[in-house]
This record gives C-alpha cells, sequence and structure tokens, in this order.
C-alpha cells in the first residue's frame, strides 16, 4: 500500500449524527481518498456505540484510508488530536472537526501550495453556518510569507496565522520534531497549540479560498451556557505564558505577547462570561487582573492599545481601578448589558 499524501484526523465525541455529512465530503475529495489517510479518534463517547459503530462502518467501507481508534477515557479534543497524530504516516497532517464538512478541493489545493512553495503550513478560509445564517471568515494578505529567522530560532517575529486549526494543512515534521502536543483534558486547547506553532513556522502560504464549512451549535463548547469550562480559556493563556518563556521566546516579543494577553485572557473572558454566564464571579475578576499585573505590569503603555475597539475601552479601565466585591457586583451587570449589547451589533455587521 503506498504511502498517503496527507493524514486528516478527526477527533469524534458523541458526533454519530454529524459525521454521513463530513464523510462525505471527505470521499469525494478531488485529490483521491486512496491518497488520504483518515484517522478517527472515538474520545470515549457516551452515545451506546452510535459514533463507534459509525467509524467501524466507514472504516469497512475504505479499509486501506480509514484508522479507527478509541479512547478508554476521554481526553477532550487535543488528547484525540495528539493519538492522531502518532498514528499519522503521510508528510502533512490536516484536522477537520467531523461536525464540519469540507469543500471537494480543499486537499488538494493546500497539498499543490505546499509542495509549489515548499511551505510548512497553508492556510484557507472558512464559512462559519449558523442555524440562521453564515458569515464568511475575513480575507487574508494572500501568498507566501516567510520568517526566515523566527522567535523560537531567535528572532523577534511570529508567524500570524488566520484562522482555527482545521483551515490549514500541516507538514508533519513541524508539528513532531518541536514537540507541538495539543493539552489534553482542557477545552480552548487550540488557543495553546495555535500560538506555540506559530512561533516556529518559517514558511507559510495564505489563500482566500474558502474550503473549510465550520458549523455552529447551540450545543457546543463554545456555546455552552453556564459552563465551568469557559474558565479553561484562562488556564490556556497562562500555560502560554509559561511555554513562551520556556522556549526563549516571551523577552523577544513581549509587547505583541503582552496585547495577545491583555485580548485573549482579560477581554475575551470578560466578554464570553458576560454573553453565556448570568453573572461573572468576583474572583474571576480578580484572577484576571492579578494575572495581568504580575505579568504584565507596564500594559498601559503597551503601543497597540491605540488600535483597540470599544470594549477595550469599556473593560482595560476595570484592572486598575481594583474594585471591591461589592463595587464589582453593580458594576459586572452594567458590564455585562454593554457587552451584550455591543455583541449584538457586531453580530449584524
Amino acid at each position: 500500500m503506498k504511502t498517503p499524501l496527507i493524514s486528516v484526523i478527526l477527533p469524534c465525541y458523541n458526533v454519530a449524527p454529524y459525521l454521513p455529512r463530513c464523510m462525505k465530503s471527505l470521499e469525494e475529495q478531488s485529490i483521491g481518498i486512496e491518497n488520504l489517510e483518515l484517522i478517527f479518534v472515538d474520545d470515549a463517547s457516551t452515545d451506546d456505540g452510535a459514533t463507534w459503530n459509525a467509524i467501524l462502518d466507514f472504516e469497512a467501507k475504505y479499509p486501506n484510508q480509514v484508522i479507527a481508534i478509541q479512547h478508554e477515557e476521554n481526553k477532550k479534543q487535543g488528547g484525540a488530536r495528539n493519538t492522531g497524530l502518532r498514528y499519522a504516516s503521510a508528510k502533512y497532517v490536516g484536522f477537520v472537526d467531523p461536525d464540519d464538512w469540507i469543500e471537494k478541493d480543499m486537499y488538494k489545493v493546500l497539498y499543490d501550495k505546499a509542495v509549489e512553495y515548499d511551505c510548512e503550513v497553508v492556510c484557507c478560509r472558512m464559512y462559519t453556518e449558523y442555524a440562521t445564517r453564515w458569515d464568511l471568515s475575513r480575507e487574508m494578505e494572500e501568498g507566501l510569507h516567510a520568517y526566515e529567522k523566527n522567535a523560537a530560532c531567535g528572532g523577534d517575529k511570529r508567524a500570524i496565522l488566520p484562522g482555527g486549526v482545521f483551515v490549514k494543512l500541516y507538514r508533519k515534521s513541524l508539528i513532531l520534531d518541536n514537540s507541538l502536543w495539543f493539552p489534553e483534558k482542557i477545552f480552548y486547547e487550540d488557543n495553546y497549540w495555535g500560538a506555540i506553532l506559530s512561533c516556529y513556522v518559517k514558511r507559510y502560504y495564505a489563500m482566500n479560498d474558502v474550503f473549510y464549512h465550520y458549523c455552529s451549535r447551540n450545543d457546543s463548547t463554545v456555546h455552552s451556557k453556564q459552563a465551568t469550562h469557559h474558565l479553561d480559556r484562562i488556564v490556556i493563556e497562562e500555560r502560554k505564558l509559561e511555554k513562551y518563556r520556556e522556549i526563549g521566546v516571551f523577552e523577544r516579543c513581549y509587547r505583541e505577547i503582552e496585547i495577545e494577553f491583555l485580548q485573549l485572557y482579560y477581554i475575551n473572558t470578560l466578554t464570553l462570561l458576560a454573553r453565556r454566564w448570568e453573572e461573572i464571579p468576583y474572583e474571576v475578576y480578580v484572577r484576571l487582573c492579578e494575572g495581568i499585573e504580575k505579568n504584565f505590569p507596564d500594559y498601559q503603555n503597551n503601543p497597540y492599545l491605540k488600535y483597540k475597539d470599544l470594549i477595550f475601552e469599556l473593560l482595560l479601565p476595570m484592572i486598575a481601578m481594583k474594585l471591591s466585591e461589592a463595587e464589582w457586583v453593580g458594576v459586572s451587570e452594567v458590564l455585562r448589558d454593554q457587552i451584550r449589547e455591543i455583541a449584538a451589533v457586531l453580530a449584524k455587521g
């Protein structure tokens, strides 16, 4: 049996209703299913075998292309992707979430660009499909982007990789040679993985072709109401700082990492909780403020702040105010309503 061109890893958890559409889009890839290695990892699904049986049926249909793996313990998407990476035999790797689907030319076009430009990563764009509408991801600066000496190799720049984990094709050696494993048993793992990977990328190609269909579900991780796993994003951002320091990137890219931390750790967390929780706990506010002041005591002088938006202007002053619990109760209710209003306006475009 010939070596596949691309290994596609699909982390699966209770996704039986969505698998047929996803599988069909993989079957119809113009690069040829015979050139793909499709690695399905059932992450200890709890749907009475529905997900696992669907995977086994697909494996029976394509025994030379499909690898079916079943976890005994749930390790979340990061753990499932790590398992898939350990089985991947192709030179290039892609990730698809099984409740999504892809256009038939996606992997052929991405693969051809990777070979033509000798790239470690190739990016495309995606549609986000909601119940009543769909949104198109923003346009990119199309073409080859080179970082001859990236941050992890002594330079002061990181690759700016647009889009999520699943809209890209990766050279497997980039991942394995640098031990770029996903965090396991925690949500928002892709925020960590994509950021750390960007420190190592030397050449990537960005294109404005739209190949990936991301399906936004009301019961998804990001949209869950009152879910404590939303606090995982705080842990993920703290882990990123630890890793930046470990690989020698923190000081070289200090201001860029600082504004990233302000955005993802503080602004995005409060914005998400305002939209998903009825109340934003005081202890979360305190933890976020302490995390910023500990790691970036000079944050107010960051030169990138002048480019930030209305939500930044709304939330950033709360750090220095050091509100008491009683003060936070009143302020957070107002913030919650304002953030929801701003988010609704932005959603309408």
